[in-house]
């Protein structure tokens, strides 16, 4: 009995030892397992980069806002909205920008006490022009003509001109053998520069000094263009914090009109839109920059009660005419959308289902390089085109509003521009530039602080340097404060996923 009994603990112990050293095994096998996926994934990770892909780090400001360099970050004192200026140093260490100036509300503070943030961080598909050519207003990264081997450099830009084609730049705009050259919404979606978000409405007058209540004579459909007449600030049953509300659905004629009109709440005037990028910090002598033609607008539009009959209308005015659009509000039936523009000498229509009260719906409107397009719920539904003109004047009332017939509320409402490319440069100024059969004329974004091809020798850049197209900023960055020890904290930089993107 004993020996039986001594023999099952053996064999016990054989069993027990077996599974521990099958456990450790196992183990073994998992870890080695894992070390040879980790190896393999970064030998890929290595073939992508240097094959695929690569990573450059953004290192000025000349594509800002859509890319910045180091930059400095603060929040207006006046309207809370966040203002990124260039963080460029001369060589004695002194910096460039002391001052910033509030795109939203005008308003100028000094941001030197502002942390610097690394310039943005974007992945670059290197393979995309080995099957297609560069097309325009697209993004890319090329080595400039002054690079070399032994000092091997990099740029981006965006491409304005294709090969072959004789560019030339007059107020922002961009020309190819005489033709003005136009974007998609896509791309002035990609390129615009906020004028005023009114959800960040300054302290303590609010928005009241840029919107005007117009008397409610004449077109039941649109504000009058004329600026003579007598208007009043719009006041708490108009404007709610960044909210716009139209009371116009007493009766099926009852109207409501608005007309925005930019007002520097520092200087406490009404002025002229001009080409400023506030991301080169406050600029002396603003009266002198070039006024900006190129307008749009987005928002939520809330369709509270309507008539059967109601009606939203926009206006934009670039300087030299008018682009108009109306959209049906209420009805069973299908109902006309319309956009005129040029004085109401160009229109086109289309037939939709009206908006219906207890809706919302998202909205943009622009008229950028003379062409008008209405955007309702991310479909473009009408676009056209106006006749380029060769001078416009400045405008300091770019957009109106009417309501007849219904009760709106626009949340989220935008005002934005275009990018403003500057014809200082040698070439494509005076007199076009002409490009070879394998080049491209490239701009930076930031018009006024960018060396591109206005400035070169040459002002064609062959394809050959062509290094890719940015598709993602992956790591764009902004400073945050930690607590650190106790009683203290410390600025850090961490991702800022509000700005984490694709480029298209």
């Amino acid at each position: 009995m004993s020996r039986t009994s001594s023999a099952q603990r053996e064999e016990s112990r054989s069993r027990v030892g077996g599974k521990q050293q099958f456990s450790d095994n196992k183990q073994r096998m998992e870890w080695r397992r894992f070390f040879h996926t980790g190896v393999l994934v970064f030998c890929l990770l290595l073939l992508v980069r240097a094959c695929l892909v690569s990573a450059f780090v953004i290192p000025s400001g000349s594509m800002a806002p859509v890319l910045r360099g180091g930059h400095r970050i603060k929040s207006c004192p006046c309207c809370g909205y966040e203002v990124a200026v260039g963080y460029v140093p001369r060589s004695g260490g002194e910096e460039i920008a002391h001052r910033a100036r509030c795109p939203n509300c005008g308003q100028e503070f000094p941001v030197t006490d502002a942390p610097i943030v690394g310039g943005d961080r974007i992945l670059v598909d290197k393979n995309v022009f080995h099957w297609r050519d560069p097309r325009r207003w697209e993004v890319v990264v090329f080595s400039p003509p002054e690079a070399s081997v032994e000092d091997p450099l990099f740029y981006v830009k965006r491409v304005v001109g294709l090969p072959g084609e004789s560019i030339r730049l007059w107020e922002g705009d961009v020309y190819a053998n005489g033709q003005l050259c136009r974007k998609s919404w896509r791309q002035m979606r990609e390129m615009r520069q906020i004028v005023m978000d009114m959800d960040y409405p300054p302290c303590p007058q609010g928005w009241s000094y840029r919107w005007l209540v117009e008397p409610s004579e004449g077109d039941p459909r649109l504000p009058r263009q004329e600026a003579s007449f007598q208007v009043q600030r719009a006041g708490t049953e108009v404007l709610q914090g960044g909210t716009l509300t139209f009371h116009a659905a007493q009766t099926p004629q009852s109207q409501q009109c608005l007309t925005y009109r930019h007002w520097d709440y520092q200087q406490q005037r009404e002025e002229p839109l001009r080409a400023e990028n506030t991301y080169n910090g406050a600029v002396r002598g603003r009266a002198f920059l070039p006024p900006i033609h190129d307008f749009g607008l987005e928002c939520v539009v809330e369709v509270l009660t309507c008539h059967p009959t109601g009606e939203l209308a926009l206006r934009l005015f670039d300087g030299a005419d008018p682009a108009e659009a109306v959209i049906p509000i209420g009805g069973d039936q299908r109902r006309s959308y319309h956009l005129w523009a040029a004085r109401r000498d160009r229109n086109v229509t289309t037939c939709a289902q009206p908006w219906q009260g207890g809706t919302s719906h998202s909205l943009a409107f622009a008229c950028i390089d003379r062409r008008a397009v209405l955007v309702v719920d991310n479909k473009v539904l009408l676009w056209l085109d106006l006749p380029p003109v060769q001078r416009r004047g400045a405008v300091s009332r770019p957009l109106q509003l009417g309501v007849r017939g219904a009760c709106l509320r626009l949340r989220h409402f935008r005002l934005f521009t275009d990018v403003y490319y500057y014809h200082d440069g040698i070439h494509a100024s005076e007199q076009a530039a002409h490009l070879g059969p394998d080049e491209y004329f490239l701009l930076g974004d930031n018009s006024a602080n960018s060396t591109d091809s206005r400035h070169w020798k040459y002002p064609g850049i062959p394809r050959s340097a062509m290094v890719g197209r940015p598709f993602l900023i992956h790591q764009p960055l902004r400073a945050v404060s930690v607590p650190w020890t106790k009683g203290s904290s410390r600025v850090t930089q961490m991702l800022d996923w509000s700005r984490l993107r694709w480029l298209r």
